[in-house]
């Protein structure tokens, strides 16, 4: 089981408040910050679908390969490795993975720009917002760090926050 930190318990339980209470989402429960906060949601709830680990191979000189395990001995895995950094190098897979998004036509810069999730997080209001003015949802504050919509600056935040636990392991 992932372990909850006390940020992340914060976060689920105001996303939960929010989902349940009518009062929060003036439009529908379709709404994009509703949508958003179902995906920050799912993510912060995410739990492993498998459990890896490799070894140094001093003979080689280089990492082996990957190879399963149950949770019991990557928990293992992780404590040896905290206590003698014995050579062991581990991860948790989850079913959903990053997912790299490339309009046609351009060139994705990731390997030398780290993708913080914006330019989908902006795909995702694009999509919702429909008919209405998307550019003016998307408009930017603080030198382009916030969005001058408090909603979608909200929904920015807990993206961002939700990537972070999913892809980075932040929490665990």
């Amino acid at each position: 089981m992932a372990t909850i930190t006390r940020e992340s318990a914060e976060i689920k339980s105001f996303i939960t408040g929010f989902l349940s209470d009518a009062a929060h989402d003036n439009q529908s429960s379709n709404s994009l910050l509703a949508n958003v906060f179902r995906i920050a949601l799912a993510s912060l709830e995410a739990e492993p679908v498998a459990y890896q680990y490799r070894q140094w191979d001093a003979e080689y000189d280089e990492w082996g390969e990957w190879e399963d395990c149950g949770e019991c001995v990557y928990e293992g895995f992780v404590e040896e490795e905290k206590c003698q950094g014995a050579g062991v190098q581990t991860r948790k897979l989850y079913a959903a993975p990053p997912i790299s998004v490339t309009p046609d036509g351009w060139i994705s810069c990731s390997e030398r720009m780290p993708d913080d999730g914006r330019e989908q997080f902006e795909a995702l209001v694009r999509f919702h917002a429909g008919d209405k003015n998307h550019e003016t949802l998307l408009l930017r504050a603080n030198e382009g760090m916030n969005y001058q919509d408090p909603n979608v600056d909200l929904a920015w935040i807990f993206w961002k926050s939700s990537r972070e636990h999913l892809f980075h392991g932040k929490g665990d």
